[in-house]
């Protein structure tokens, strides 16, 4: 796997990193499919300047078909495999197997306190992309972290920012029958939500931006815990801020990337996005492989009922 001069970014004064990518607790990702979702996944993220993901599992599978062979040898990656059976409970796959089970019991805020914490003093903001679907992008096509991002909030952070509330929109196929042909993930999905993610009612009927599912930026040293891997709580006296505008940084969540379904939000209509389709001519420029058919819609996109 080739390097990019935007891999090694050179990060804010007294920090390794400038930005590490967190993921959740991963799991059933591997085949050719799934092995070039990640591997488009990650070079994209190298390209636009992220210094490192922290990626976990519960079952072995992202080591399993080879892909992240090169990333861990070049130290882009750290992985963690098998997450739940040597961090947590070794009865906890069985109790969370249970029917009915809430979906906080997941071992998701615990690897997302695990990595947050492992990056203090060496990263300078983390963010939590929670799956191979997500991408870090902006309205305007995010090209550099550094120049459109870090040293745009190096002076909030001198103030205190803790927290970047950043939106998450679902991508889609849109109002045409099937996808637009691209061998690349994010040239296949060129429709988006005009809205940012928020399903009513899933954490708060009175708080509305609990109900968000935002993919957050946080500075390892002024987050002291956190909610979820959603929801990060900084230490007394810090900022947070939120309502993060999508021209600035939002995360374009490819919500049928591994199967077809409905992702649009009732009275969310879709938008035609190309902001993220530059990546193409770098992907086809690195040699990558041309990812494999994967789940194909046979009408247009759905709102969830």
């Amino acid at each position: 796997v080739g390097r990019h001069p935007a891999a090694f970014v050179t990060p804010g004064p007294a920090f390794a990193r400038g930005l590490t990518v967190c993921s959740e607790v991963l799991y059933g990702l591997s085949g050719p499919y799934r092995d070039g979702v990640v591997q488009q996944w990650l070079e994209y993220h190298r390209l636009i300047g992220v210094d490192h993901f922290v990626l976990y599992d519960t079952d072995g599978s992202l080591g399993r078909g080879g892909v992240l062979d090169p990333y861990l040898l070049s130290g882009f990656v750290t992985y963690f495999p098998h997450f739940p059976q040597w961090a947590l409970s070794e009865q906890h796959g069985a109790v969370h197997s249970e029917p009915g089970f809430p979906s906080h019991a997941a071992p998701d805020a615990q690897a997302a306190t695990h990595c947050l914490f492992s990056q203090r003093g060496l990263s300078e903001w983390v963010a939590f992309l929670h799956s191979p679907d997500e991408y870090l992008s902006s309205g305007r096509g995010l090209t550099d972290v550094r120049r459109e991002l870090l040293e745009p909030l190096r002076p909030l952070r001198k103030r205190g920012l803790a927290v970047v509330d950043v939106p998450a929109v679902y991508f889609t196929h849109g109002p045409e029958e099937g996808l637009r042909e691209s061998p690349w993930l994010p040239g296949r999905y060129v429709y988006r939500s005009y809205k940012p993610i928020e399903l009513q009612g899933w954490g708060s009927s009175a708080a509305g931006f609990l109900n968000r599912f935002p993919s957050p930026l946080a500075d390892p040293q002024r987050v002291s815990d956190l909610v979820s891997a959603h929801f990060p709580r900084g230490a007394a006296g810090t900022l947070y801020l939120d309502d993060v505008p999508q021209d600035f940084l939002r995360a374009n969540h490819y919500g049928e990337t591994f199967h077809v379904r409905p992702v649009l939000q009732p009275g969310h209509e879709w938008v035609r996005d190309e902001s993220t389709l530059w990546v193409e001519g770098a992907f086809q420029r690195l040699g990558l492989q041309p990812l494999p058919d994967g789940p194909r819609p046979t009408g247009p996109a759905l709102h969830v009922e």
